[in-house]
């Protein structure tokens, strides 16, 4: 879960609720952003998204 500190539409509340019901939930919560993370903050977004895939991805040839 990433969410903007100054997010009013679903912040840091929602981002932490969700981030203790979702099992192996991660929550990233970037501080000089609102709603569109990914537009105010896009490095730190991406390199979120980046180590997520990176650490859950299953292995080329293993089985799921």
């Amino acid at each position: 879960m990433i969410v903007g500190r100054h997010d009013v539409i679903c912040g840091v509340r929602r981002g932490r609720e969700l981030d203790e019901l979702i099992p192996d939930a991660r929550l990233l919560i970037l501080e000089d952003s609102g709603q569109p993370g990914h537009v105010e903050e896009p490095e730190a977004f991406a390199e979120a998204v980046r180590r997520f895939v990176l650490e859950t991805s299953v292995p080329q040839g293993a089985a799921a």
